[in-house]
């Protein structure tokens, strides 16, 4: 047996007695200990991280995931001391899983952590907020998006955008976890008290049938690799008992919030959702590149001007010194590429989107090079590629993606395309739809090209001491001011001012 295994089989047995353990509690008792713990008063904004959520949350689904005959063990008193042993058992668990070095690579290493612990480390996102009331919040009365999401939830999209807004606004200061209907009071003259309650029945579960609807959504094999999982908490942040809501934590209710509409329609359908979503999130990129003032060429006409054979991506940023390929794939990691440390599975989740992006961008690049055609971008020396996602993938670069797990795939494409041709790898990159947002916005604050802002990134990626890991890291480099963009600003205010004029009518009706 190797050491890997036996930990395996260690963590897995000190996991077994955890559960059983907790068993011996009332759940509701476990839930308040870990609401109070995670919202308790702080000196400093780190504190939160410090008491390591991610544990916390695992503390809490094992305690709801299998209560099955449970009550021949709930039989004692959950206090502190015991709340606290717990979870240092359970932190303890991190011992047992696999260590930095064991990795393949060490970026495979920083991929787990940051999905494990990147979502507790931000605020509420106004970006992806205004991005999802861009892409949800005007949709057409009889769109096929907006029609289901009405279906699913009784709910507008609109009005979910706007009751969303309202709701963050309790979490922010953390003083208390939970909420009640009568807190949205001074809009009932707007939203009536049963329509408000569908919003927030949408985004919770009732603790009567929490372990159910855990193990519905729980993708565990019961391995170490649980350890590095995104709470399946995420799926519900509110926990409803009685009448009130318990918010498990303010950051898993952001991170929820700020793609509920996207995230629910494609669980509800994914392929009928993409059907749908995918040419929406295409044509959303032009807002960036036309706020940015850069010049470019559309897939349309791309394809309009290419053999049937020729790969296309679905921009083309060009000036007199390069040519910068824009591919957008409105996808996200799957589970079980968050969680493993092995790259053929991570390569295996990326192969039919990453993969196939850069496959395309150098596709197209090698038939600029071979025909000169006037009514397609000329061939330069100078050629980037921009991989733009709807979530994080935490690829990193080319450069990254080759050595930690797509050396043999992309050597494989390289061997086909002529050097001059071949875009290196150095010059690719793998950022979020937010990422991107914030890169137009420093191109049209600073007014500076795109080229310019990708040679800097380049430059601090070839010295170790300045290489980032995520490229949210290269956007602060560029800019720590990065403001947000004016059309995702505009969505946001817009927002505001509907949802303040509810309260301003209703406390001058009262």
């Amino acid at each position: 047996m190797s050491l890997q295994q036996y930990r395996s089989q260690k963590y897995q047995r000190k996991a077994h007695q955890i559960k059983k353990h907790l068993k011996c509690y009332d759940e509701l008792d476990i839930l308040n200990a870990c609401a109070d713990y995670i919202y308790a008063p702080i000196k400093e904004e780190i504190d939160h991280l410090q008491r390591q959520p991610w544990v916390v949350l695992l503390v809490l689904k094992w305690s709801f995931l299998d209560r099955s005959k449970e009550e021949i063990y709930r039989k004692d008193y959950l206090d502190s001391k015991k709340f606290y042993d717990v979870i240092n058992r359970t932190y303890k668990l991190s011992n047992l899983i696999k260590m930095p070095h064991e990795y393949s690579h060490h970026l495979l290493f920083l991929r787990n952590i940051a999905y494990q612990q990147f979502i507790y480390q931000r605020p509420f996102s106004a970006s992806m907020y205004g991005r999802q009331v861009n892409w949800f919040g005007n949709l057409p009365q009889n769109h096929t998006l907006r029609r289901r999401f009405k279906e699913i939830y009784g709910i507008e999209c609109e009005d979910f955008l706007s009751l969303s807004l309202a709701l963050i606004t309790k979490f922010f200061d953390r003083s208390n976890h939970t909420i009640d209907l009568n807190w949205f009071s001074p809009i009932f003259p707007t939203f009536e008290p049963s329509y408000i309650e569908r919003f927030l029945d949408s985004l919770s579960v009732d603790i009567v049938y929490i372990s159910r609807e855990l193990k519905e959504v729980n993708l565990s094999t019961g391995g170490y690799e649980e350890y590095y999982e995104q709470s399946p908490f995420a799926r519900f942040p509110l926990i409803k008992h009685e009448n009130k809501y318990t918010c498990i934590h303010p950051c898993i209710l952001y991170r929820r919030l700020e793609y509920f509409i996207y995230d629910a329609l494609k669980e509800d359908n994914p392929s009928k959702m993409m059907e749908y979503f995918s040419g929406l999130f295409e044509s959303y990129l032009s807002k960036g590149l036309d706020y940015a003032n850069l010049t470019y060429v559309t897939e349309k006409i791309l394809k309009s001007n290419l053999p049937n054979h020729v790969k296309c991506v679905d921009y083309v940023v060009y000036d007199d010194y390069a040519n910068i390929f824009i591919d957008a794939k409105a996808v996200e990691m799957p589970y079980l590429g968050k969680i493993t440390g092995n790259p053929e599975i991570i390569l295996n989740k990326v192969k039919s989107t990453a993969i196939k992006a850069v496959e395309q961008a150098n596709r197209l690049n090698e038939y600029l090079f071979e025909i000169r055609s006037e009514k397609l971008p000329q061939f330069k020396k100078s050629n980037y590629l921009l991989v733009v996602t709807c979530k994080e993938l935490y690829l990193g670069s080319g450069a990254s993606l080759y050595d930690s797990i797509g050396k043999r795939k992309l050597d494989e494409l390289y061997q086909t395309i002529p050097n001059e041709a071949l875009i290196d790898p150095k010059h690719i990159y793998f950022i979020s739809v937010d990422q991107f947002d914030f890169l137009m916005s420093i191109i049209k604050e600073r007014n500076l090209s795109l080229k310019s802002l990708l040679d800097q990134v380049i430059s601090e990626d070839a010295n170790p001491s300045t290489r980032k890991f995520d490229f949210s890291q290269h956007i602060y480099s560029l800019d720590k001011q990065a403001i947000i963009p004016k059309y995702l600003e505009e969505e946001i205010n817009s927002k505001f001012e509907y949802l303040k004029s509810f309260t301003i009518n209703s406390i001058s009706t009262g």
